[in-house]
């Protein structure tokens, strides 16, 4: 896909915010080979298989974990979360990832892929810093010029069953546990003013997306424009 000459400016000049979804780790698979990433429904056919007896597949994300949450409790659909994502490898264009200065990178996976690339790259130009929730001092993160934030807004495999800060599993439960994140949402909003957001492995469709696009854009603000890369997009 063509991107414009300004885009390509606030990259390379470290003012773009990378926004990582689950098309992004698709690609990664567990040092043995067997455990890969997963799309929004492979997750959600996983969580069917193994608590539900393959039931429910055509229905949403939502409504399977939400299921299996009933079925089998937070901690078992947690764990179970932890086992298929947490040994995901990193992918050369992660590596690549690292080669550029970004304003922070946000994701809605809770695997480690990115966390991983930044421990082991000797190229990278920045501090990589996770931030899951309000008590991770994300304004004294942002301040730092040589800090990267790494806004994971769905939760991560590294802070589980922690029940004021669980998984979120679709947009249609984004909302509902926002309690104990609001800082994350907060800044995302005052950045989506000020700088592009490169969407990397999401859909346009993508009921998440859609519902973060609504929560941060203002009628009365011209912000700049969002990017997706998606190879299914035609130029």
């Amino acid at each position: 896909m063509k991107i414009s000459s300004f885009i390509k400016s606030e990259i390379l000049n470290g003012n773009a915010i990378l926004f990582l979804g689950a098309g992004a780790s698709i690609p990664s698979f567990s040092k043995d080979g067997i455990k890969k990433g997963l799309s929004g429904n492979q997750l959600r056919d996983a969580l069917s298989d193994q608590f539900l007896g393959g039931a429910s597949k055509s229905k949403s994300l939502s409504h399977v974990s939400s299921l299996a949450f009933n079925q089998a409790g937070t901690s078992n659909v947690h764990d179970f979360i932890f086992n298929l994502v947490d040994e995901l490898e990193p992918t050369k264009a992660h590596e690549l990832i690292t080669k550029f200065r970004w304003k922070a990178i946000i994701t809605t996976n809770y695997d480690r892929v990115v966390e991983k690339t930044y421990e082991r790259s000797s190229e990278t130009q920045q501090k990589l810093k996770r931030v899951i929730s309000n008590s991770d001092s994300i304004q004294k993160i942002v301040s730092d010029p040589q800090n990267l934030p790494y806004l994971k807004i769905h939760g991560c495999v590294t802070r589980l069953n922690d029940p004021h800060l669980p998984l979120i599993l679709s947009g249609e439960n984004y909302y509902k546990f926002r309690d104990n994140r609001d800082s994350l949402f907060n800044q995302l909003k005052e950045w989506a003013v000020n700088y592009p957001i490169i969407f990397c492995g999401y859909s346009i469709a993508d009921e998440n997306i859609r519902d973060l696009i609504m929560d941060v854009e203002d009628n009365n603000i011209h912000r700049p424009m969002y990017i997706f890369i998606d190879p299914f997009i035609e130029d």
